[in-house]
């Protein structure tokens, strides 16, 4: 599945490309496929440079982009993830569904259906719900939450 889009990481340390097929980052460190929390960001990274973590809601657009490509989206459709402003339908909503709907001219909820079915937020989500007319609800689960506290307690450059 992955490697197939050059927007995509190869598959088990090969490269990360951008769109227009340029290597943005090489020696992916870990055999996955996906990026996860605190791994490289692509868009930071330049060749063999280091580069600095990915945040939560990089990994959510990264993650929704992909099930967007997945789910037939046009390409140029960003994810649009963002900070719920109300905590009871979910920690952060995606609504990149409704501009690409628009686009394909087709009905936004179905979209939207479409790309959660190839979403993969196991580790992360709790939930996971379309609402209104096309917009992505998403909350994490109490447990990705925890290891995310742990991991930033155990950092030794925090308040360094």
């Amino acid at each position: 599945m992955l490697g197939e889009d050059p927007d995509r990481i190869r598959n088990g340390g090969g490269e990360l490309t951008d769109y227009t097929g340029h290597t943005r980052f090489h020696q992916y460190p870990h055999s996955t496929g996906f990026l996860r929390l605190g791994d490289y960001n692509p868009a930071f990274c330049v060749n063999d440079r280091a580069c600095p973590p990915m945040s939560i809601k990089t990994l959510l657009e990264q993650r929704v982009l992909t099930a967007m490509a997945a789910a037939g989206a046009p390409k140029d459709c960003p994810a649009h993830v963002t900070a719920s402003t109300r905590p009871e339908f979910g920690d952060f909503q995606a609504n990149g569904a409704m501009a690409a709907a628009k686009q394909l001219k087709i009905n936004p909820r179905e979209l939207a259906g479409r790309i959660i079915e190839h979403l993969d937020l196991s580790e992360m989500a709790s939930n996971i719900e379309i609402a209104g007319p096309g917009f992505i609800n998403i909350k994490l689960s109490d447990e990705f939450v925890a290891e995310q506290l742990q991991a930033l307690e155990n950092d030794e450059k925090l308040g360094a």
